[in-house]
C-alpha cells in the first residue's frame, strides 16, 4: 500500500466506487466555467463602478463649486463640505440629516431658549 491508500482507507467517501458518466463530467465542467465567468464579470463590473463613481463625484463637486455662497447656504451646505458631500452622493451614502447634524446651526429657537433662561437667584428676605 502506498501512503495515499493508507490515509484514505476506511473513509466512506473514498471507498465508494466513482460512477460518473461523461454527462456528469461535462455538467461539472460547464458549471465551473459559468462560475468563473460570473466571477470575472463581477470583478470587471466592480472596477468600472468605482471609476464611474469617481467621475460622478468629480462632476458633482465641480457643479457645487460653481455655485455662489448664498446659493450654497440656501441648499444648506458650506463650501468646505462639498468634497465629502459629492463623494457621499457618488457612493449613495448621502444623508441630509447627517450633514445637518455635523454643522452646528443656531436658529431662532436656540436664541429664544437662551433669552428665556432664568439665571436669577431667588430673593432673600431683608435683614431687619
Amino acid at each position: 500500500m502506498n501512503k495515499i491508500d493508507t490515509v484514505t482507507a476506511g473513509l466512506p467517501l473514498f471507498e465508494t466506487p466513482k460512477q460518473l458518466s461523461d454527462a456528469d463530467v461535462k455538467a461539472i465542467i460547464e458549471y465551473a466555467h459559468r462560475m468563473r465567468n460570473e466571477a470575472i464579470a463581477a470583478m470587471i463590473k466592480g472596477a468600472f463602478a468605482s471609476i464611474k463613481g469617481a467621475f460622478r463625484a468629480r462632476r458633482t463637486a465641480r457643479a457645487l463649486h460653481q455655485l455662489s455662497d448664498s446659493v450654497l447656504a440656501d441648499i444648506g451646505i458650506e463650501r468646505s463640505q462639498i468634497a465629502s458631500i459629492s463623494q457621499q452622493l457618488a457612493n449613495g451614502t448621502y444623508s441630509p440629516e447627517a450633514v445637518a447634524a455635523a454643522a452646528p446651526v443656531i436658529g431662532l429657537a436656540a436664541v429664544q431658549a437662551e433669552a428665556t433662561k432664568d439665571d436669577s437667584q431667588p430673593e432673600l428676605p431683608l435683614a431687619a
